[in-house]
């Protein structure tokens, strides 16, 4: 029942929320949050009028229901109250009321977690270090830690998989949520070889703010955040300021100057980040205080240097409209400066959805993620103003899920 009281908790507080601890400190614990009047709320100083108001609107029954869909969907629940909660999440400035699990989360207290995170829209050379670094720091003896994103992300995780290494997959959406499908495989090994993680319960679709939430749990869950290609608004480097924030290390893979993938990873570095050259840049960081974890032979070897394993491009998947290409390359010079004559109003009859995506969408090729990630839009609405949008000829389709903006309408 406990567990029941803390997931209605999470729903009422909304995750991420910094009132969490100052709520179990004054209330006591979450039933008996449950069970305070809306003027026991108010007058408790925490919580506004209208916020008290909002958590007295929320009904156990969708506890109840978060609960079932975790049992038929095989996931646990791990609550804040819980004697195996991570230390390294409770310390935080704001924890989560609850985790949703499907798989085995190791004891991420006793090791070595390295969150590596990156743009969606990497290079090549970024997604190949990425692989390489997460399959050596993982042979190595750590957890490697992302958020089963494209680009950077995937890289992440499957060059962790391929050293048989733990890694966690930490989501910006309910666990079961079809989000991302180009990603499916790969979320079903992490399962079965570490965890996905969400505060989010089943069905939770994907919400912009979501983002910013999640990563203050990528960089919670790790010792050490490491970055390894980010451009300059990248959400990467909002991990890594929540790293900063809770004290941790953070690391940066050394980027090409003139690469618009890597002026926010090189401008970390500028700022102190630790540059990354070898895994040992890394792990030596930790050896001291889990030498019984780390392994550390080869380690201060350069990250390209010949070890037996081959990082493989990520494959073309185009058979559903969600999936998008992993790897994008730098546009060609005259690509970039190529600029149309004259823009073009849009059509009338476009419906407010679609008006949204131009109007917020990068002129580059992008998918239905970055669609999401800039307009907070559900995934449906968004596939039908694409449609709308390749009908009245403002949008084309292309290979892998893409899509790009007309030259009249940018």
């Amino acid at each position: 029942m406990k567990t029941l009281y803390y997931i209605w908790l999470s729903m009422a507080l909304g995750p991420g929320s910094s009132k969490l601890c100052e709520t179990l400190e004054y209330f006591g614990s979450a039933q008996e949050f449950f069970r305070a009047s809306e003027s026991s709320i108010k007058s408790s100083g925490i919580f506004t009028a209208s916020a008290a108001e909002k958590i007295k609107s929320v009904a156990f029954d969708l506890a109840k229901r978060a609960y079932e869909k975790c049992q038929k969907d095989g996931q646990s629940i791990l609550c804040y109250g819980d004697e195996n909660y991570p230390a390294m999440l409770r310390n935080i400035y704001c924890p989560p009321a609850v985790l949703y699990i499907k798989g085995s989360l190791p004891d991420m207290d006793e090791e070595v977690g390295i969150t590596v995170v990156g743009s969606r829209k990497c290079s090549s050379y970024g997604y190949e270090a990425a692989q390489l670094l997460s399959y050596r720091l993982a042979k190595a003896g750590a957890v490697i830690i992302s958020g089963g994103a494209l680009g950077i992300d995937s890289a992440a995780h499957r060059g962790c998989l391929d050293a048989g290494g733990k890694t966690l997959g930490v989501l910006a959406c309910g666990i079961d949520f079809r989000y991302n499908m180009a990603n499916e495989n790969l979320r079903s090994e992490i399962c079965q070889n570490g965890a996905l993680i969400s505060e989010y319960p089943p069905g939770t679709g994907v919400q912009k703010h979501h983002f910013h939430a999640r990563n203050r749990l990528l960089a919670a869950l790790a010792r050490g955040t490491v970055v390894v290609e980010a451009g300059e608004h990248s959400g990467a480097l909002i991990t890594a300021n929540h790293a900063a924030e809770q004290g941790k290390d953070i690391f940066a893979l050394p980027g090409n100057l003139k690469s618009p993938f890597s002026v926010g990873s090189n401008r970390l570095i500028k700022d102190g980040a630790y540059p990354v050259e070898c895994p040992l840049d890394v792990l030596e960081q930790y050896a001291p205080f889990f030498p019984h974890k780390l392994r550390l032979a080869g380690a201060d070897e350069p990250l390209f240097a010949g070890t037996g394993y081959a990082p493989k491009p990520p494959k073309k998947v185009e058979n559903s409209r969600t999936t998008a290409l992993l790897v994008s390359e730098p546009l060609k010079k005259e690509e970039k400066t190529k600029k149309p004559a004259q823009k073009s109003k849009l059509p009338e009859g476009l419906s407010p959805e679609a008006q949204m995506i131009v109007c917020n969408t990068s002129k580059s090729p992008f998918n239905t993620d970055d669609v999401i990630e800039s307009t907070g839009l559900a995934v449906g609405k968004i596939l039908r103003a694409l449609t709308e949008l390749e009908l009245f000829g403002v949008v084309e389709a292309m290979p892998g899920g893409r899509y790009v903006i007309n030259d009249d309408y940018t």
